[in-house]
């Protein structure tokens, strides 16, 4: 059988009909199925201990879906472009999974879907899949910090609409194996160890948020605090979970954040962006993760060079974490 890169991009044609499923896209899978839920640095699940049971999770929800399926195709080749050999096959890897994305997002749409036991699942699944898609993409080609910003801006959107499906269908998606992750989250919150995990670098932004009373509305004012908070328990989940169940919790914080929030960031406030180069210290944590690499590193530096220095006092501590000037 060959590769994936040799079936003439995964028989996609986004200009016409689009096609079914060819042998490119059966290369696809089982590199999703055999690599990435296993191998370390690009696991998917939790421990390989349940990635059996998540990949049947994934496949019995994606029968009845195939915008799931196509994103899958997609993620397992977005993965596959950044472990190809050479420029040309990591384009070709690239372009197969924007044109799987773009197929998955027109079957997505077109299925008007309301959300319901039968579909939380396939739904669920496809949200998040496709918000690490659209991350990644922010930082891949090392855009001007504007342009990153636009396109986080678009995944944490993407995020929030995790979060709009999980509340009207959660407890349809407990009785998966997402409770295994979810598990690790409650446990550590009920912790009496874990009462107690505010972080001191995240204190100083007190001070920050003092300074802007004259000049952000309380609503803006409130939804920063907020951010700041959700991500003080991101911060502190992640000391205490083990690899890889650190990975979902740094993905946590934007299924968290508010519409308020996430338009100040539209709207380059320099408060919201100085909160998200602190979360970008989470993402540099968890840098051996394929999907992250040094996209946390690159964060700062660009938000940094994006204020300047008269938000150094507040840059100081993100800036130390990654090892920027």
């Amino acid at each position: 059988m060959g590769t994936a890169a040799d079936a003439e991009d995964n028989g996609v044609d986004c200009n016409h009909e689009p096609l079914d499923f060819s042998l490119g896209h059966l290369a696809l899978l089982h590199h999703l199925e055999h690599y990435m839920a296993k191998s370390p640095g690009s696991q998917l699940f939790p421990d390989e201990k349940h990635s059996g049971s998540f990949l049947e999770t994934i496949f019995r929800a994606a029968v009845s879906a195939q915008y799931l399926i196509d994103e899958l195709l997609a993620f397992s080749a977005l993965h596959l472009s950044t472990l190809a050999p050479d420029v040309s096959a990591r384009e070709r890897y690239s372009r197969q999974a924007s044109q799987l994305q773009t197929r998955a997002l027109m079957r997505f749409n077109s299925s008007r879907q309301e959300v319901g036991d039968g579909n939380c699942m396939a739904m669920f699944l496809f949200s998040s899949l496709l918000g690490m898609h659209i991350f990644f993409d922010a930082f891949v080609s090392r855009s001007e910090p504007t342009q990153v910003i636009d396109k986080l801006v678009q995944y944490f959107n993407i995020h929030r609409g995790v979060r709009c499906i999980t509340q009207q269908a959660w407890r349809s998606i407990l009785q998966t194996e997402v409770c295994v992750i979810v598990g690790q989250f409650e446990r550590l919150d009920q912790a009496k160890s874990q009462q107690e995990r505010a972080d001191e670098d995240l204190d100083k932004l007190g001070s920050l948020f003092a300074a802007a009373e004259h000049h952000l509305s309380t609503t803006s004012l409130q939804a920063c605090r907020e951010a700041v908070e959700s991500l003080r328990w991101a911060l502190g989940q992640h000391k205490a979970l083990p690899w890889p169940y650190s990975i979902h919790v740094i993905l946590s914080w934007p299924v968290k954040a508010s519409i308020e929030y996430v338009e100040l960031l539209r709207q380059r406030c320099p408060e919201a962006l100085l909160i998200l180069a602190h979360w970008a210290v989470l993402l540099h944590y968890g840098r051996e993760f394929w999907l992250f690499n040094d996209a946390g590193r690159f964060l700062v530096e660009s938000i940094s060079g994006y204020l300047g220095s008269y938000w150094d006092e507040w840059m100081e501590w993100p800036k130390g974490m990654v090892n920027v000037a």
